[in-house]
């Protein structure tokens, strides 16, 4: 969970993120990188939930999170997670990208940078969200500079000489409502499209009560198996965001 998103009193977390999370973990899982001894960089960690999913799931796994957010503060201290606010020296096995290139002005520069940190051979997790004709209030309020159009992001990786190995699209379920949902509140007076308010809370804290919780998380789980399915013979269906596996040479 971004920082800028982090509730001050406990909270449960939003499907969204929660399903976002096991379909990341199950990608890396099929690719091998789950086991074994790797050294792990977040890049943009936020709160490091999902770094500390990974070190759960695989103790051998030592993990840097980098947040400039940690300039306010470090999240609760963790095994085998260390945090900074600096690049961290030396090289990395497995870099993650999660929804943090649209945070940065000059993605590509960024991109490159944060690449000198991957060992030769090494595999970068990267999400981004899709289609910039989505790009709302929502994504202001986030600090967003743009969203991506699919072959706009592969050009991004491959541009700082990465292959991608797998990619696809992520939350097929939510791109309609999300589409369907700005397109009605554009039409209201004196409100413009892009100042229609998104509906994806300004939070990742889940509001509602755990039996609504349960049934969006099956779905977006349903979803998920769908992005696996679609990736594995080769097709790319439209989500709300992408994302891909790709290695570095």
């Amino acid at each position: 969970m971004d920082l800028s998103e982090l509730p001050e009193q406990d909270f449960l977390r939003h499907p969204w993120e929660l399903a976002r999370a096991s379909f990341f973990l199950r990608e890396l899982k099929c690719a091998g990188l789950m086991s074994g001894s790797h050294r792990v960089l977040d890049v943009g960690a936020g709160d490091a939930w999902f770094a500390g999913e990974m070190a759960d799931a695989n103790e051998a796994q030592q993990t840097v999170c980098w947040d400039l957010g940690y300039e306010q503060g470090t999240p609760s201290p963790r095994s085998r997670i260390c945090y900074t606010v600096e690049k961290p020296s030396g090289e990395f096995d497995l870099l993650l990208m999660l929804d943090v290139a649209e945070h940065v002005r000059d993605d590509q520069r960024f991109l490159d940078d944060v690449l000198s940190c991957a060992a030769p051979g090494s595999h970068v997790l990267f999400s981004v969200p899709a289609w910039p004709g989505l790009y709302s209030n929502h994504d202001e309020n986030l600090r967003h500079y743009r969203r991506y159009h699919p072959q706009q992001a592969r050009e991004l990786l491959e541009g700082a000489g990465l292959t991608v190995r797998r990619a696809g699209g992520i939350f097929h379920s939510l791109l309609l409502p999300r589409w369907l949902g700005m397109l009605k509140q554009s039409r209201e007076p004196g409100q413009t499209f892009n100042e229609a308010a998104s509906h994806v809370p300004e939070d990742l804290a889940w509001h509602a009560g755990r039996g609504l919780r349960s049934c969006v998380l099956a779905a977006l789980a349903v979803d998920g198996r769908l992005s696996r399915a679609a990736v594995g013979v080769g097709l790319e269906v439209p989500g709300l965001g992408w994302w891909a596996l790709c290695q570095k040479a």
